[in-house]
């Protein structure tokens, strides 16, 4: 199994929703997918970030079909207009 994690701070919570409900809306139309959760972040510390990612895959050959499946790409062009940083974390479990 494969975890990707991806975490991001917006500079508006208008943007951070969009960004949440956009990811929301390709979870079930990528076959590559175990496992999808969006979550805004309540801790509101100056560390935290605003919003996360955290989604499962069988391998990394299904990872990467996901990072380039145009529905992904479509959102991710979104996020990457809007938020103001970025971190993320691949691992194998």
């Amino acid at each position: 199994m494969v975890t990707h994690i991806v975490m991001w701070k917006f500079g508006n919570a208008q943007d951070m929703h969009e960004a949440k409900s956009r990811l929301e809306s390709i979870a079930s139309l990528i076959p590559q997918i175990v496992a999808f959760e969006v979550g805004i972040d309540f801790n509101r510390s100056p560390a935290a970030f605003d919003l996360a990612l955290y989604s499962t895959f069988l391998s990394r050959e299904d990872l990467a079909a996901y990072q380039v499946n145009p529905e992904h790409v479509a959102v991710a062009q979104y996020i990457g207009s809007v938020a103001t940083s970025r971190g993320v974390v691949d691992y194998e479990m």
